[in-house]
């Protein structure tokens, strides 16, 4: 079973609660205020999983409770401000990742807290804020079978003032759905400026805490679409399209907001608009099937934001870059696409620790980089997809990295590279790669020593060199820096 876009709030007791279940998986779900925990998973088979994912739990007695759930998956989430752990876990084998935990305003109130026998958990890559690194993690077991904590980042104050997550006011008893059509007269010719009407349809759903729908058509605009301050707003179409009319700096943009939704939505910034969407410093905020489209700058344009994400979103030919990211926290893209743009497939920048995770990534045909990353102390996550025909660098990075099932095709070009490892790379993990490429892989040489780690390259096919080296520019193993090379399957490469 799979539940997913879903809050449970206020209620005596958990949020959602799963008994004796077996490969369920919540996605995209918020708990919040309820006295008992956010997500209570119960098994009692060996072998039952659970996944939670892309989720929030906030303000309640306990942020997830596991109990039995052998094998489960907890990834991509915020805790934050409960009453007891955020974390408690009883006779599980659970996997912890890229989830944040802010702390309460308990001082006694521990991160994470394993108990009889939860065992073998893998707690890898998460980020505690307000906690103190020794004493974040309680582990009250007696089994035999040690748990793995490692790559935990932890930042002393949270990253933005942060606004409610739900509205406190009671939500309206009315299920119907606005219609921006039959309810505002908006007219999806492609022609008629419908800028007031979808401004009126969208605050009527803020105020009433009702679904705004967009029926299929082209609903030209003459004015931006501005969202800000508000905390709830859910848009859903059928792929009925926003078109700019004339010029102006995004189509739709979000400021200073959370918990909205859109979804199988175009928007086409028509060459007229800089940005199809910008979104500045907004939190829990998804997409899903939103296409953004034919923007002078960038497709999507994100500043400073916490915890959103987007699942199955397009990019294509725009301006710029498909997708530029810059200081965001708690960031998931899932099978997004960026095709056919100007520069970049795929832009991340930003100081402060963090990860960034993309699932089954489709780049292709644009002509910068596919994927460029600097996030300075933090990292990225690659987990499959597919890279052909990008005119810059497949994956230039200068951050950590873990890339893992990527398929990376391209030109014989001697200056654009498959894979770019620029300082800040150290401790990189680049495993069971497929790489069908003309030019050489590269591992360039750190430019100081605040790189780190083990560097490892293992399991990868190298189908083809175009006669160029497999490594070049540097050695790729620098004195101050370990580095695995081991396991790899090479074709068609010459002596070099």
């Amino acid at each position: 079973s799979s539940l997913s876009n879903i809050i449970s709030s206020n209620n005596l007791g958990s949020g959602f609660s799963c008994t004796d279940c077996n490969a369920v998986v919540f996605e995209s779900v918020i708990a919040q205020n309820n006295r008992g925990a956010g997500y209570s998973l119960l098994t009692k088979d060996w072998g039952n999983t659970v996944t939670l994912r892309s989720f929030v739990s906030k303000d309640n007695l306990i942020g997830v409770f596991a109990n039995s759930t052998i094998g489960g998956v907890i990834r991509d989430g915020w805790i934050e401000g409960n009453k007891e752990e955020g974390f408690r876990s009883i006779r599980n084998n659970i996997y912890l990742t890229n989830v944040t935990f802010e702390r309460s305003n308990s001082p006694s109130v521990t991160a994470i807290r394993l108990i009889n026998g939860a065992n073998a958990n893998r707690i890898i890559n998460n980020f505690f804020v307000g906690y103190d690194p020794n004493y974040f993690f309680e582990d009250q077991t007696t089994s035999n079978y040690g748990n793995y904590v490692e790559g935990n980042t932890f930042i002393q104050t949270s990253p933005l003032n942060k606004k409610p997550l739900i509205s406190l006011k009671s939500v309206s008893s009315s299920s119907n759905i606005i219609n921006v059509v039959s309810d505002f007269n908006a007219v999806g010719d492609g022609y008629a400026d419908n800028s007031q009407e979808l401004s009126d349809a969208f605050q009527k759903g803020i105020t009433e805490l009702r679904e705004v729908y967009i029926p299929p058509g082209i609903y030209g605009i003459k004015t931006p679409i501005h969202l800000q301050g508000i905390s709830k707003l859910h848009i859903i179409s059928d792929f009925g399209s926003i078109k700019a009319l004339q010029p102006m700096n995004s189509v739709f943009s979000i400021e200073d907001s959370s918990l909205v939704q859109i979804s199988r939505l175009i928007l086409d910034a028509n060459k007229l608009a800089e940005n199809a969407l910008s979104l500045s410093k907004v939190q829990y905020v998804s997409f899903d099937r939103l296409i953004g489209v034919n923007a002078k700058g960038d497709g999507f344009n994100v500043d400073e934001c916490v915890a959103n994400y987007f699942l199955r979103v397009v990019s294509w030919n725009n301006g710029h870059s498909g997708f530029t990211f810059k200081n965001c926290l708690n960031l998931l893209l899932d099978q997004t696409t960026s095709s056919s743009n100007k520069d970049g497939g795929y832009v991340f920048r930003g100081t402060k620790p963090t990860t960034v995770t993309l699932y089954e990534t489709l780049s292709e045909l644009n002509l910068g980089h596919s994927i460029d990353s600097d996030l300075g102390s933090g990292s990225i996550i690659i987990q499959g997809g597919y890279f052909e025909s990008n005119s810059g660098d497949t994956l230039r990075l200068n951050n950590q990295a873990t890339v893992e099932g990527v398929y990376i095709t391209g030109p014989s070009i001697p200056t654009v590279k498959a894979l770019r490892l620029l300082g800040y790379s150290g401790g990189s993990k680049i495993i069971g790669n497929t790489f069908s490429w003309g030019g050489p892989l590269v591992y360039k040489s750190p430019l100081d020593k605040s790189s780190f780690g083990t560097t490892m390259f293992s399991w990868n096919i190298y189908a083809k060199s175009g006669g160029f080296p497999l490594l070049d520019e540097q050695n790729p193993c620098p004195v101050y820096e370990a580095c695995i090379i081991r396991d790899n399957l090479f074709g068609d490469l010459n002596e070099d």
